[in-house]
């Protein structure tokens, strides 16, 4: 066995000095949340606590119930803003998503912080337009509704298949008259 030389014993040093340890990731995002409204869904988080001033984050999503791996979000990879669009992915009203962030800075990530699950369904309405006339004792409101995403049509019945007609009451405030 041949000897080791103060060279090579200074290189190895270097090197476990170098690798980075349990006590050297990144802090991981907090709060990590969809903001959404209906046909945009929009992902949130905030740094964790004392990320550095490069931190860059990545982030990827799971349809929730199938065998399908977790997939990385391309537009969302090593990006600075504190959220992704994952419109695109996240269209299917009858499916659940998870979406996870990790930061990353040079070549330490942090550990992934996962959000809590999502469905189109619980999206809120987003409109474009509405209108509103009084004829007699009836009241008609027309709602136009925001539903092209990237080069992508949706119509609004493959989000809301059923309750799309609504039954509104309006109260007189002065003596409570519905």
């Amino acid at each position: 066995m041949a000897p080791c030389t103060p060279a090579a014993l200074a290189l190895c040093m270097a090197l476990l000095l170098a690798w980075p340890t349990h006590g050297e990731m990144l802090p991981k995002p907090r709060a990590v949340r969809y903001d959404t409204e209906m046909a945009y869904h929009l992902l949130r988080w905030e740094p964790g606590h004392d990320a550095p001033s490069n931190v860059s984050y990545e982030v990827e999503h799971i349809v929730y119930g199938t065998n399908s791996s977790w997939m990385a979000i391309p537009n969302c990879m090593r990006i600075q803003e504190l959220s992704c669009d994952l419109t695109y992915y996240t269209l299917d009203p009858e499916q659940r998503y998870f979406s996870q962030v990790r930061a990353v800075s040079g070549n330490r990530t942090s550990l992934w912080q996962r959000s809590s699950s999502f469905s189109p369904r619980e999206a809120s309405l987003r409109l474009s337009g509405q209108s509103l006339s009084v004829l007699g004792n009836s009241i008609h409101m027309q709602l136009q509704m925001l539903f092209r995403v990237g080069n992508r049509t949706v119509r609004y019945e493959d989000i809301q298949r059923h309750a799309r007609r609504y039954k509104v009451y309006v109260r007189r405030t002065q003596d409570n008259f519905t």
